[in-house]
């Protein structure tokens, strides 16, 4: 992250110097791993927000290659060791003040938003497809 900042930094210098106008950018972390989640309150105070990419956190987590389709049984973000990283990773957002989103296929899975909702996530990005039948239930909720 401090690379990452540095270089907007320095990015933002240039513009500056050349007269040119700039907005504020968020910078987040993706977090994909096992060990991102469980270090999320380490992180959280340095970024904007955090995106869960669930396909890749249920692959890391359940050591089921999600491109095995012998595994795709095991390939579920309901699986308690998963929805215990999501929850970790959305208690460190709320304790930092920023907002969590969720990527991936279970953004979209009727029966998983209830739960990413009440784990504290802030926002679902899903295929276009999906949008209006997840908001009918967050709507609901």
């Amino acid at each position: 992250m401090r690379a990452a900042k540095k270089i907007l930094d320095e990015c933002r210098e240039e513009l500056r110097n050349e007269g040119a106008q700039y907005g504020e950018v968020e910078v987040g972390v993706m977090v994909e791993t096992p060990a991102a989640a469980v270090r999320a309150q380490d992180i959280a105070p340095k970024v904007s927000f955090f995106s869960i990419g669930t396909n890749d956190l249920v692959q890391y987590t359940l050591a089921a290659d999600r491109g095995n389709e012998r595994l795709t049984r095991l390939q579920s973000a309901d699986h308690p060791a998963v929805l215990d990283l999501i929850g970790k990773t959305c208690e460190a957002a709320r304790e930092a003040g920023i907002w969590v989103g969720v990527c991936g296929e279970t953004a979209g899975e009727p029966a998983m938003i209830p739960k990413l909702v009440g784990l504290g996530v802030t926002e679902l990005s899903m295929s276009v497809p999906f949008i209006p039948r997840a908001k009918k239930i967050v709507s609901e909720l």
